[in-house]
């Protein structure tokens, strides 16, 4: 009963899906996509990564490399639900195969697993598609959810159709040990390896450490990926003169700099690598400069967490700055984890962080380690996520 009504929903919102899909964007380019797709046959068997869309793609980006670089001779295919996912893919100029991933109806998916000829498949977190696992194991593919964060209403554990879906995963590799308590009953294995995400971030941190921009050595405050909506927090620099004060913005462009200039002068000084300043604050107007700075500092703002929500934590937390954020987190795993431990902060207004300063400048040192602390040892559960999930892959795919 709970089959058909599975395969029912599934069909009405193909078909809803088709009739509106000229509502948003992403629908239009999902259908278009869908329509147009021609997956090349392969003699040899293809390593198949399923992610729902970018997001997903960077959390396996690195087990993706790693595959890669182990099984030169399986081509990589990638499958995305979301039309994110190709537009990534086209602006990052990745050379994999791809395509979108059908909706999950028997027949549709029957298909094209058959087209891809998976060695194996890697799911991408905690994309579930029940008909979809139930055709891999038919065709006797392992499978394999990787990073996979999972709370009590998680849909595979909603029924007994879901839960026997979920069964025929060959492994499930989870960020944290309540994930795998929840998945243990349902799945013959499942591993707390980290978040693989954390693993690709260091893995792309720029390993060259940029000199100082400063003629002076004072203390170095940073303000990392600010937006217009951050700007408030610049406040800190006449009211911090005795720190040094490194500003990158998320978009280098004159337009997205102008609101700055409002806390900042008309004209802020603007980074060059041939010529130090004598002033005690300057605008690094280049991009991928940041996370090669962060040795620098001691303390750092990071931007987003009043507009979209915020950016990379792990670059500053990983050189042992003290971060502050906006309140728009909640997407960000690692950042409610360590918020919850008290490692970084949050303001609910841009001009808080003046506050903020004097209150971790007037802390003991003592409390410092401890925040430096939490933020290494969390780091470092993660840091080899990825090689321990491809070298489990490789150990159960090679017999």
């Amino acid at each position: 009963m709970i089959k058909a009504l599975y395969n029912l929903t599934v069909t009405i919102s193909v078909i809803f899906f088709h009739v509106f899909s000229w509502v948003k964007p992403k629908w239009r380019a999902r259908a278009k996509g869908l329509r147009n797709q021609r997956i090349t046959a392969s003699k040899v068997k293809r390593i198949w990564f399923h992610c729902a869309s970018a997001g997903e793609y960077e959390q396996i980006a690195q087990v993706i490399n790693i595959l890669q670089q182990k099984l030169p001779h399986h081509p990589i295919f990638i499958s995305f639900f979301s039309a994110s996912g190709e537009e990534w893919m086209k602006a990052k100029n990745i050379q994999h195969e791809y395509a979108y991933l059908p909706f999950d109806q028997i027949s549709k998916m029957k298909s094209f697993i058959k087209e891809i000829n998976p060695k194996f498949i890697v799911i991408a977190k905690n994309e579930f598609w029940a008909n979809m696992l139930n055709e891999l194991n038919k065709a006797s593919i392992p499978i394999f959810m990787v990073s996979a964060k999972i709370t009590d209403d998680f849909v595979g554990l909603k029924n007994k159709f879901f839960k026997n879906s979920l069964s025929h995963i060959t492994s499930i590799y989870t960020q944290d040990e309540y994930s795998r308590k929840l998945l243990q009953p349902y799945v013959s294995r499942t591993k707390t390896t980290g978040d693989t995400r954390i693993s690709q971030i260091l893995s792309k941190s720029n390993t060259v450490k940029e000199d100082s921009p400063f003629e002076n050595e004072k203390q170095i405050i940073i303000y990392g990926s600010l937006h217009k909506e951050d700007s408030g927090v610049l406040n800190a620099i006449n009211k911090f003169s005795n720190f040094n004060h490194i500003i990158v913005p998320h978009d280098i462009s004159e337009k997205a700099i102008a609101p700055f200039k409002d806390i900042l002068g008309p004209n802020p000084p603007l980074s060059t690598h041939a010529k130090k300043t004598k002033n005690n604050f300057i605008i690094i107007n280049e991009i991928g400069r940041l996370a090669g700075l962060y040795h620098l500092s001691d303390y750092t703002y990071i931007g987003g967490g009043f507009s979209k929500g915020i950016h990379n934590i792990i670059e500053p937390l990983a050189q042992g700055n003290i971060v502050c954020i906006g309140p728009r987190y909640q997407k960000f795993i690692e950042a409610k984890t360590l918020i919850e431990e008290k490692a970084v902060s949050v303001i609910e207004n841009p001009k808080d962080f003046p506050a903020f300063l004097s209150k971790i400048v007037g802390t003991s040192n003592r409390e410092i380690k401890t925040k430096r602390d939490i933020a290494i040892d969390f780091i470092g559960k993660h840091r080899n996520a990825a090689a321990k999930v491809a070298e489990d892959i490789m150990n159960l795919t090679s017999k």
